[in-house]
């Protein structure tokens, strides 16, 4: 059985269970066609979270699309049309360890889904856990921002009497990506 996946250059390539390799190189492209597939490959993702009242389904599309920032190259695997977010659940659960799957876990059944080549899945998941949460910037200064005033994280709604001020969600797509 043959495996397919678009590598960290862009190239497509194709492995067989003889070891064979065969790299495609796409067509040259004017340079508004890579945006626009990126941009139709964070529309398929929105669409199929839109579809779906799933909280998984919510958070699988929030980390295919925190992974799609930082890897734009993989937006030919998004798009196929044989893969889909519910697929992509599927093999989560399928690989999870007593019906749970760490971060590491998941992204490897998400990478093996969409047929991604991923070298080293314990750093994709902890850019995309950073991605999710709005950048770099932004966990350090939340991490610096606690610690520096000893304030607890905000407690969820309905326990205790600590408020936490409306913040923007993290995990809203539109205030990740902004305008498309």
């Amino acid at each position: 059985m043959a495996k397919t996946y678009t590598d960290g250059r862009g190239v497509r390539v194709t492995e067989d269970t003889d070891g064979r390799r065969e790299e495609l190189k796409a067509n040259p492209q004017t340079s508004a066609e890579p945006e626009r597939t990126y941009a139709n490959a964070i529309d398929k993702i929105r669409d199929e979270m839109a579809a779906s009242k799933d909280s998984k389904i919510q958070l699988l599309g929030e980390g295919l699309t925190a992974m799609l920032q930082l890897h734009p190259e993989w937006e030919q695997a998004i798009l196929n049309k044989d893969k889909a977010i519910k697929g992509a659940l599927d093999a989560v659960r399928k690989n999870a360890t007593g019906g749970c799957s760490d971060p590491i876990q998941t992204t490897k059944s998400l990478c093996g889904y969409y047929g991604i080549k991923c070298d080293n899945p314990h750093v994709l998941a902890l850019e995309v856990s950073v991605q999710m949460m709005g950048g770099e910037a932004a966990v350090a200064q939340e991490t610096t921002s606690s610690v520096s005033t000893g304030a607890l994280p905000p407690s969820p709604e309905g326990e205790g009497s600590r408020e936490a001020p409306k913040e923007a969600d993290p995990f809203d797509l539109d205030s990740i990506l902004g305008v498309l």
